[in-house]
């Protein structure tokens, strides 16, 4: 794969991306916060001080993002997954195309007008 392949659609390098498959470093923050939050007993104060925070979901989200298999991962550059998308739809439109210029030569389509 060569280098200009792995710049992402947004502009940016796949391996900075944190749904890069070997990028693990939001994965590893995710972790290092749970086991933060878990060392100061957040499970036992903050849902009895903080009541506008739900702690367990706040602790299924950090398990969410701190696990490679659990979210949308990327296991090929975003660019690469783009091209393989348009040439399906470009086959898609091509074979529309032809259904619709084969339906207008027959006289089979049928066209609605909306008023304003």
């Amino acid at each position: 794969m060569k280098p200009e392949d792995l710049i992402t659609c947004c502009g940016a390098y796949c391996g900075t991306c944190a749904r890069w498959h070997e990028y693990a470093a939001m994965r590893d923050a995710a972790a290092v916060i749970a086991e933060i939050a878990d060392g100061h007993g957040f499970h036992r104060w903050m849902p009895r001080d903080v009541r506008d925070f739900d702690y367990t979901e706040f602790r299924k989200g950090l398990e969410f993002f701190s696990s490679a298999d659990t979210w949308l991962v990327c296991r090929q550059p975003c660019r690469q997954q783009t091209r393989r998308r348009l040439a399906a739809g470009s086959a898609f439109a091509a074979r529309a195309g032809a259904s619709i210029s084969a339906s207008t030569a027959t006289g089979s389509h049928a066209t609605t007008r909306t008023s304003r």
